[in-house]
């Protein structure tokens, strides 16, 4: 907006509310943190941080994710990188992250698909109808008759010498 030759910048409603959305979560973090006469102690993965800022944290990621669902080129870097750090700070430094559903799933369906060739085996071989193995006798080994015509021959040429 210019005004007088003099220009002006003016932050959009909803950077606005992102700001007041953000400036609510730190400030229920840093009392949290803070001031530990409150009955709250704040070791790594502490429930009294999770529990006490999730709704003004989950107020302000859902806004958030409503502005990059609306215009995500609209989104202003510093906004990205704000959200970016305190999620970061929820997850790693308070561990309040929410483990995933697809995790769970996709290790259930490893499991049961790598214990399916096992399973299938062994069953085939409690269950499995055995066959008794038949023995088939070669043809090649049985004395053919044309060896036995030339013994045969041969015994009685040697038989023939012997009476001459």
């Amino acid at each position: 907006m210019r005004k007088n030759w003099t220009l002006f910048h003016e932050l959009a409603n909803s950077t606005k509310h992102f700001q007041e959305l953000y400036n609510a979560t730190l400030i229920c973090m840093n009392i949290t943190e803070t001031f530990p006469l409150i009955n709250v102690t704040v070791p790594v993965g502490n429930n009294s941080i999770c529990d006490r800022c999730n709704k003004p944290y989950d107020s302000l990621n859902k806004f958030y994710k409503q502005m990059l669902n609306e215009n995500p080129s609209n989104v202003c870097m510093d906004i990205v990188d704000t959200m970016n750090y305190t999620r970061l700070k929820w997850s790693k430094r308070y561990g309040c992250g929410k483990p995933h559903q697809d995790a769970y799933s996709v290790i259930l369906l490893t499991v049961f698909f790598s214990l399916m060739p096992v399973i299938f085996y062994v069953g085939s071989k409690i269950h499995g109808v055995r066959e008794e193995k038949k023995i088939m006798k070669q043809k090649r080994l049985r004395p053919s008759k044309s060896v036995d015509h030339i013994s045969s021959c041969v015994e009685e040429d040697t038989t023939s010498v012997i009476n001459s």
